[in-house]
């Protein structure tokens, strides 16, 4: 064959060749879509990836926090459960009668203060804590520990136990404990009191003098400051205020006819704390006399929701009154009633005199409300025409002492108004019983005397009359006064007198009352709780 002619025919199998290539391929433009349509498929597959991946991170990262709070959550719960379980078992071990709620401290000898339920959690810092008005309050904490971390709860209680068993305690006119050999008699005794809460030696060091203490005003408002040397408003004619203030003075001087208010403070006074003359008027205050307390002249003086703690003596007299609304005063030395002063008590204030109480000249003791409740460490005596009276209406709230020392009524003074509405309740521990009570002259008692391990002295009686009864170890009195005449005085206010009742103990049998709980978060940590040897 020719070679024009093969070569012609290898040149036309090529150029079909290379169009059956071209049909495979398809168009120019068809090819470059189907590029760019595969390029952003991988670009979009390649985004989701990395949002997985974010995603996937986060994850990771969240799930040792989510898996620490949870943690941190169940321990909270299990410290507040371990705190309940605290106070449950407190509830328990109160209601088998082992707390004597007048000696409370003696009581807790018995009570665990801790318990570990595990080894990483519990209870501890367990308390039964007095609160006013028969309340007590069970706190404690319940911890729960994991590695270094300890999760605590502080949780109280506010209780308060049935009422004490009572004795009508005067429902005779009188009985002598030494002869009448079967009259089962009831002691009396109460705790000791904080003597030295008053001494300087204890009050704040404050550095910062008061704004006005160099100026003749006498304001003091929201300082908490030192008033050096002593203060007093003879500077100051139109009376002075100290307001939401921490103050303290080295002496206090209040006279003329000058006025002070004093609301919502704590006052600190090195010195001597008197009032001659003006008038003051102190409310939510707490006041700590280093020296004595007195108000007299013509001076009128009002303290409601007030403490007073006053080192020396307490003293009323003068033409002074003192008025104490819901207050509670506590004497480092003797409480003094003169002159023709006046002591004034209302909203069941109370007092606590590590001293005696003397009420002698014309100095008068009236409780106007709610009845008082006062502790002597001392002797009691009135004299002259001092006396202690209450409201002398018919149902009356009782005013009562309680006594270490003696009881000495003479001259024309007397105790309790009409009907009765005093007793004189002394300690029956026997280092007391040699203190003796006398009655003479023609002194009274409205009231009731319950000392059955003393001895009644009335030899001097005279005209002194008795509305009421005597419990005593033996009962001294003139022959010609007769015991008649004590039981015909006891008969006309009998009914009276049997409206008094000793308590005697708690009931252990009935249900405490549970007033409320409460979740103390914020509490100061105590040493030892939670254990450190978790």
């Amino acid at each position: 064959m020719p070679v024009r002619v093969v070569f012609r025919r290898l040149l036309r199998r090529r150029e079909m060749d290379s169009g059956q290539a071209c049909e495979r391929q398809g168009p120019p433009q068809l090819r470059e879509d189907r590029t760019a349509q595969g390029g952003w498929a991988l670009f979009a597959v390649i985004a989701l990836l990395g949002v997985l991946a974010v995603v996937a991170g986060a994850l990771l990262r969240l799930a040792p926090s989510s898996l620490r709070l949870s943690l941190t959550q169940l321990d909270r719960v299990a410290a507040f459960d371990y705190a309940e379980s605290g106070i449950h078992y407190a509830l328990a071990w109160l209601r088998e009668g082992r707390f004597n709620p007048s000696r409370p401290q003696e009581s807790l000898a018995t009570l665990v203060t801790e318990h570990a339920f595990t080894e990483t959690g519990g209870f501890c810092a367990l308390e039964v804590v007095p609160q006013a008005n028969d309340v007590f309050t069970v706190a404690v904490t319940g911890y729960q520990r994991r590695g270094n971390r300890t999760q605590v709860y502080r949780t109280a209680l506010d209780i308060r136990f049935p009422e004490f068993e009572t004795v009508p305690l005067f429902h005779t006119h009188w009985i002598r404990t030494a002869i009448e050999k079967d009259y089962q008699w009831f002691p009396i005794s109460w705790e000791s009191w904080d003597r030295s809460t008053a001494s300087p030696g204890t009050f704040p060091s404050y550095s910062r003098r008061c704004a006005n203490a160099a100026t003749r005003t006498r304001d003091i408002d929201h300082e908490t400051c030192l008033w050096p040397g002593e203060y007093t408003l003879d500077w100051d004619s139109t009376g002075a205020k100290i307001a939401g203030s921490n103050v303290r003075f080295g002496r206090f001087s209040l006279g003329g006819n000058w006025s002070l208010t004093v609301s919502d403070s704590t006052i600190y006074v090195d010195g001597d704390f008197v009032i001659s003359q003006g008038t003051a008027s102190f409310k939510n205050v707490t006041l700590f006399v280093g020296g004595k307390f007195d108000v007299g002249g013509s001076s009128v003086a009002t303290f409601e929701n007030v403490t007073v703690y006053v080192r020396d003596t307490l003293a009323i007299g003068g033409a002074g009154t003192a008025q104490f609304v819901n207050a509670m005063l506590h004497s480092g030395s003797d409480a003094a009633i003169g002159g023709s002063g006046a002591i004034r008590l209302a909203g069941g204030s109370s007092l606590w005199i590590n001293g005696d109480l003397k009420i002698n000249g014309h100095g008068d003791f009236l409780v106007f409300e709610d009845g008082v409740t006062a502790y002597i460490d001392g002797d009691v005596t009135i004299s002259g025409s001092g006396m202690i009276a209450g409201t002398g209406e018919p149902d009356a709230p009782w005013n009562v002492f309680y006594v270490r020392g003696g009881l000495d009524i003479s001259g024309g003074a007397f105790a309790g108004a009409y009907p009765p509405d005093v007793v004189f309740l002394f300690d029956t521990d026997p280092r007391y019983s040699d203190r003796p009570i006398v009655m003479s002259g023609s002194g009274k008692l409205h009231g009731g005397i319950y000392a059955p391990t003393r001895i009644y002295n009335g030899t001097n009686l005279g005209g002194a009359e008795v509305h009421g009864s005597i419990i005593a170890s033996n009962i001294y009195i003139p022959d010609w006064y007769g015991e008649e005449r004590f039981r015909r005085y006891f008969e006309a206010v009998e009914e009276r007198m049997k409206t008094f009742h000793l308590g005697i103990g708690r009931r252990y049998d009935g249900p405490m009352e549970l007033l409320g709980w409460r979740e103390v978060r914020a509490w100061s940590p105590v040493p030892g709780c939670p254990p450190d040897s978790l």
